[in-house]
């Protein structure tokens, strides 16, 4: 059996990656952790970049009554990423997918608002966007951070996680210019206890030492 990759923490994850995502990538670059796992795991990519690092600020929007089951994702803009066929399975109206999207906008307004870290909207333009996430379940918010990256008139968006399920990461790199990872695996979704040792929730504090704030 081929000895799979597995990582202490997602830092020491985030030193394993950096080295690859140096090989692809070009300055002027600013590097995107999903808050707030996907920050821990950026943090040593933008050290060895010497590139900034921001968060950008993405929702998954989950079903009513079933908080298992992600719908979707809404990023500062209100600019919602569906999953059609989660919806229709969930036999959700569009006023309702309306409803859970403005409500979930509103969460995260909130978050941003008091959130840690450089507004990452003004480090963008003309520049190579490094997504980085600790790992991929639906998607949906990393095609979310890329639709919002591209509005921001960057020049290049790279997406960067440790370790994937490989038909989950063809279906999201597939809105990247480059998508970057160490390993992918054929046998289905994958939990973080399959990548990390420890995989903590990452406190607002502790994000916000991560980012410098």
């Amino acid at each position: 059996m081929i000895p799979r990759l597995r990582f202490s923490d997602r830092r020491e994850a985030g030193r394993a990656l950096a080295p690859r995502v140096l090989e692809f990538t070009n300055p002027p670059s600013v590097v995107l952790g999903v808050p707030r796992g996907g920050v821990e795991v950026a943090e040593p990519i933008a050290k060895l970049l010497g590139a900034q690092l921001a968060p950008v600020w993405v929702k998954k929007l989950y079903a009513p009554d079933l908080p298992d089951v992600a719908l979707g994702a809404v990023d500062l803009d209100g600019d919602v990423t569906l999953s059609p066929d989660l919806a229709r399975a969930e036999g959700l109206t569009d006023e309702l997918i309306a409803e859970i999207a403005f409500h979930g906008h509103e969460i995260l307004l909130r978050e941003w608002e008091q959130g840690p870290g450089l507004d990452a909207s003004a480090l963008l333009p003309g520049a190579t966007a490094i997504i980085v996430d600790d790992c991929i379940t639906t998607g949906l918010t990393l095609r979310a951070a890329m639709r919002w990256a591209r509005r921001q008139f960057v020049r290049k968006v790279v997406l960067a996680v440790p370790v994937v399920d490989t038909r989950m990461w063809h279906h999201v790199a597939g809105d990247a210019d480059r998508a970057i990872t160490l390993e992918e695996r054929e046998d289905g979704p994958l939990a973080r206890s399959d990548i990390y040792e420890h995989y903590h929730r990452v406190s607002a504090d502790a994000m916000a030492t991560l980012l410098g704030s």
